[in-house]
């Protein structure tokens, strides 16, 4: 099955209306916008994993992150991937947090011992919530980013760490959490 970990993201009533703007902003541009429901930050892409080696990863987050208390996460603005001119993916980043990292870093050592190729960009936590197929307006993209950047501001709560199962299909991927470990249980 198709995996990664990672943790869910609930955007407040005022952050949703705000991407509603965005995407209405730029609804003549050729975007694959992100199902809200599925918003997730992804500490590690596994690929094609084995239901053992999915056992396996259940017993490693249970051992680590068992009792573990809740982390609190602060979103800082939108962002692109790519060029100014050609962009590739729209994202909400996160402030620097050294709590995001203690469930990341972990995670990600568990993962390379247990033969798996970390990013070799590094981590960089965001939000995915548009995937760029093409651009008509590369001004008009930028302008909106800018313009929403610094209304996405939130503080978030992360109770859960989740090994998602992704299954891909023509209208985007489909999340399930497979194995679920709560924090401060």
């Amino acid at each position: 099955m198709r995996s990664f970990v990672g943790v869910k993201i609930l955007l407040n009533d005022e952050l949703q209306l705000n991407l509603r703007n965005v995407k209405e902003a730029l609804r003549y541009e050729n975007i694959k916008w992100v199902d809200l429901s599925t918003l997730h930050i992804t500490l590690f892409f596994l690929g094609e994993i084995s239901e053992t080696f999915a056992m396996e990863i259940g017993q490693f987050l249970s051992n680590q992150f068992y009792g573990s208390q809740k982390i609190v996460l602060s979103l800082n603005g939108l962002g692109l991937f790519g060029s100014k001119g050609n962009p590739k993916v729209i994202w909400i980043g996160l402030e620097p947090s050294e709590a995001l990292r203690k469930l990341q870093a972990p995670t990600e050592k568990f993962m390379i011992s247990s033969g798996y190729t970390p990013d070799e960009r590094g981590f960089n936590p965001h939000i995915t919530i548009g995937r760029v197929k093409h651009i008509g307006n590369p001004d008009l993209i930028n302008k909106v980013i800018g313009n929403y950047s610094p209304k996405m501001r939130q503080k978030l709560d992360v109770e859960e760490i989740i090994l998602y199962k992704s299954v891909l299909t023509p209208q985007g991927p489909i999340y399930t959490k497979h194995l679920v470990q709560k924090l401060c249980e």
